[in-house]
């Protein structure tokens, strides 16, 4: 017994230190040119177990981990030892991974119009079996949720594994900006999200009617397909978006289903020439039929 702190100890109490670290409390065994010694092959199951994706806690990682090996256990060898001292310095409960939804699926486009205006909100459930709900909370502040229990509660809802999904934010203040977070939540109510950047965004509603946001960039499948938000094809479709299918309740059903699926088709088939090439000769009628109706428009104007 001694009557000082360990080394480990102050790698996670002092300022700017660990926020846990795992470690023997005496010594570890090896095999010199193989990682199939006792404390490689706890090294490499805790990894294994790490991202595997299927626990989510760190403690929860070191368990399992560690009781994988326990088939290798006897009275007299080492791998008694590593069980014993492989110890865990920290919060067993710390999240290490943000992976109950995908990364880069979380989008917010705000859509106004006349009096009203709205927020639609999509993302990405992860394929991972173990996703049971979804939290969407906000803020007007001008900082994101730092928690699941932070902000105003948006919705709530059970998840279904690898689909889409999407939630109408509605009743929105013109020139509000709203921060969101989505939480994920697994089987054991652990939370991921909190600090991953790709379950996180912002949007400023629009005051003006008409407008859209963020403008340019949101005919998804045309502007890859056309190469350019600029192009005179992907001009009239946004523009015949503005003028007729913003005005009505099916065409904003129709927006919201396009901006659920625009952004993972256009990245599909952003390196397919072929694809593309097919994409915008199925486009040429509704371009033709677009700009049709932007002429009738004008003149009646």
């Amino acid at each position: 017994y001694v009557n000082y702190d360990c080394n480990v100890e102050h790698f996670v109490t002092e300022e700017h230190g660990a926020f846990a670290f795992i470690a023997n409390s005496r010594s570890g065994w090896f095999y010199v040119g193989t990682t199939e010694g006792p404390s490689q092959r706890f090294n490499r199951m805790f990894w294994d177990k790490m991202f595997e994706g299927s626990t989510t806690n760190l403690g929860k990682i070191l368990q399992e981990s560690k009781q994988a090996n326990i088939g290798l256990i006897g009275d007299d060898n080492a791998y008694r030892w590593c069980y014993y001292t492989i110890n865990l310095f920290g919060d067993p409960h710390t999240p290490l991974t943000s992976a109950l939804l995908s990364p880069g699926s979380f989008i917010a486009s705000n859509i106004a119009f006349d009096n009203s205006s709205w927020i639609t909100l999509q993302w990405k459930n992860s394929s991972r079996a173990d996703l049971k709900s979804v939290m969407v909370r906000y803020r007007t502040d001008g900082i994101y949720p730092t928690g699941p229990d932070d902000g105003t509660l948006l919705c709530s809802r059970s998840a279904v594994s690898g689909t889409l999904d999407m939630f109408n934010h509605t009743n929105v203040l013109g020139g509000q900006t709203y921060h969101y977070v989505a939480f994920g939540f697994n089987e054991d109510g652990d939370c991921s999200g909190a600090t991953g950047a790709h379950n996180r965004a912002a949007v400023t509603v629009m005051q003006r009617s008409g407008q859209m946001n963020p403008g340019k960039s949101d005919c998804f499948v045309a502007t890859v397909c056309y190469g350019s938000a600029d192009d005179r094809n992907v001009r009239t479709l946004r523009k015949f978006r503005d003028l007729y299918l913003i005005k009505t309740v099916s065409g904003r059903e129709f927006i919201n289903g396009y901006y659920l699926v625009g952004p993972y088709l256009a990245n599909i088939i952003r390196n397919d020439f072929c694809a593309k090439a097919l994409i915008r000769k199925l486009l040429k009628p509704a371009v033709t039929f677009a700009d049709f109706c932007i002429k009738i428009k004008n003149e009646e104007d």
